[in-house]
């Protein structure tokens, strides 16, 4: 299975297959053209089912699901473009569709999508995770898309099992020690927030995440003195030298 993480309340479902179902279900009892004869059952006539939705003058030809409903042609949300998640609103639950399960996790703060295996787009292309994050990353890039404002409570969406990867969170605790590690023993003064993943790396290491001699590139980012409040506490406390050269060299260890 593949997963996406993403943000609470950052999916928008549709339930237009209500509709669906409830005409079909008409239209399975056996509707036709003329009066039924008789006390018998009525005539049952194979051929395709038309579902009017829409009566207006003018009918543009457009299947964009991501601008306004009243813009895309129906079923383009849901019955074109399929979601995540199908909400029932006469069960008033969610249907797993593209995801084949969903999870909430840390308070509700993190969604992990499982997909579907197998769905394969019109094209014969798999569906992948890739997809899922594309789709959110084009809402972001072009912010006139993003009509429920899903960015204004989204923190991101990742893909994890694709890669191979691991998304994990660390304590500000250890980012401050990996800060402070950094600093110390590499004279790599990077900005605090970039630490998270030296902290990361350390903690796959004492959980045996991580295996004996892996070579692993950690990017660290921006100046320590980016957040100088923190970079004064994290700091020792300052040695005292008096104005002399031996007394520097001696305080500096080369004397």
């Amino acid at each position: 299975m593949r997963e996406g993480i993403m943000g609470r309340r950052s999916f928008a479902c549709a339930a237009a297959i209500t509709s669906i179902l409830a005409i079909a279900a008409i239209g399975s009892t056996g509707c036709s053209k003329g009066k039924s004869s008789g006390s018998g059952p009525a005539a049952t006539h194979d051929g395709i089912l038309t579902v009017s939705q829409e009566q207006q003058a003018s009918w543009v030809r457009n299947f964009n699901p991501l601008l306004a409903p009243s813009s895309s042609r129906w079923p383009t949300v849901a019955g074109i473009y399929e979601p995540m998640l199908v909400y029932n609103t006469m069960k008033g639950e969610y249907v797993p569709w593209l995801a084949a399960k969903h999870e909430w996790a840390d308070g509700n703060k993190k969604l992990t999508f499982t997909l579907r295996s197998g769905v394969k787009w019109s094209d014969g292309q798999p569906f992948s995770v890739k997809d899922v994050v594309f789709t959110f990353e084009l809402l972001k890039k072009h912010k006139a898309l993003d009509l429920h404002g899903v960015w204004g409570f989204l923190e991101g969406v990742k893909a994890r099992d694709e890669s191979g990867g691991l998304i994990e969170a660390v304590t500000d605790r250890r980012i401050l020690a990996a800060y402070r590690l950094l600093a110390g023993k590499e004279a790599v003064f990077g900005e605090l927030a970039s630490a998270a993943g030296v902290a990361g790396l350390l903690q796959a290491r004492e959980n045996g995440q991580l295996g004996e001699g892996s070579r692993v590139v950690c990017t660290i980012t921006g100046n320590g003195l980016k957040d100088p409040d923190w970079a004064v506490s994290a700091a020792p406390a300052p040695v005292t030298v008096r104005v002399d050269p031996a007394a520097a060299a001696a305080a500096l260890g080369l004397a």
